[in-house]
């Protein structure tokens, strides 16, 4: 029998037998099968399962006789089953910037579940000192594998601020390319995490998935005001500005493997710059919630900013401004 059936049959066992230890083995069965969605806190997780299952198998020795301490006990296991769910739902990028609150949430269940443990005043074997020493080292052994990935938020911020197609890698890795499920979700945990305390490198990475993420989820985006300053410029204002410096952003946004084809074979078959602007922006227009697109389009507008600064928004400058 697979691990996962063996896993099942002794949850079913644990569940005519003791309440808490079916919410246990439910958590570490839910938590094995999960492993891979955990991006920054696998360890500590996999050590809260662990440890709930340790407690629960205890209190069954035992038999307390309190029904409400048993189920406040048990209680306390399915919050964190409903937590570490949540947290397997949370984009990578969001678990990333989100670890130490939710190392700080685990260590509080952890201490919930201890507490509740204890009012049992039970003969215990658990070492507590041990217990202890293994969340650290699991704490320890999340902290250095998020090593590989603060070099790959640094790769990722380099390309992003020096390669036309990164924007469009960085979105499709991160699933930020196109709207989902989760689009909603993931732009409000990103514009409530603090810059406080990030490397310029993940300065940069939060700063482009908030903006991504915006592009998908607000049903009320427009790239012209988020990218130009439409309370001053209109659209054929705008349109003769970008004409002097429309071949170079052609040229990025073909470089990023971003246009059309049709878009594309009218634009190098176009030589009037007012009409290529015209025709990019017809394309931007159908395009209205291509966020690699629409980015890569901004990033290379950006890069002009010296002879376009009084024509671009605030939000575009406030967006860049920190990688200038």
């Amino acid at each position: 029998m697979s691990t996962a059936g063996d896993a099942i049959l002794a949850m079913n066992a644990a569940s005519a037998a003791f309440p808490p230890l079916q919410a246990a083995t439910g958590l570490v069965l839910y938590i094995d099968q999960s492993i891979a969605r955990f991006k920054s806190n696998r360890n500590e997780i996999k050590a809260v399962g662990g440890h709930s299952k340790l407690l629960s198998e205890q209190l069954a020795r035992h038999r307390p006789t309190d029904p409400k301490g048993t189920e406040d006990f048990r209680k306390v296991i399915n919050d964190i089953l409903a937590y570490v769910k949540d947290v397997s739902k949370k984009n990578a990028l969001v678990q990333y910037f989100q670890r130490s609150v939710i190392s700080d949430r685990i260590q509080d269940y952890r201490a919930r579940l201890q507490e509740r443990f204890e009012l049992f005043s039970i003969t215990s074997d658990i070492d507590v000192q041990e217990s202890h020493r293994t969340a650290a080292e699991a704490r320890k052994a999340d902290a250095e594998a998020i090593q590989a990935m603060q070099e790959e938020i640094r790769k990722v911020a380099e390309q992003l601020t020096t390669s036309p197609i990164g924007v469009s890698q960085f979105a499709t890795k991160y699933g930020l390319a196109k709207i989902q499920r989760s689009s909603g979700d993931v732009y409000k945990e990103l514009e409530t995490t603090s810059q406080e305390g990030l490397t310029q490198e993940e300065t940069t990475v939060l700063q482009e998935s908030r903006q991504l993420s915006k592009m998908l989820f607000k049903s009320d985006y427009r790239w012209f005001s988020d990218t130009f300053n439409s309370k001053e410029f209109c659209e054929s204002d705008v349109q003769g500005a970008l004409a002097e410096v429309i071949f170079d952003i052609v040229r990025k946004l073909e470089e990023a493997r971003l246009l059309a084809s049709a878009t594309r074979m009218q634009l190098q078959y176009e030589y009037n710059a007012p009409a290529k602007v015209a025709i990019l922006f017809r394309s931007l227009n159908m395009r209205s919630r291509d966020a690699p697109f629409i980015r890569t389009f901004q990033r290379a507008v950006y890069g002009h900013r010296e002879s376009l600064d009084s024509y671009l928004s605030d939000s575009l400058k406030e967006s860049l401004e920190e990688e200038s």
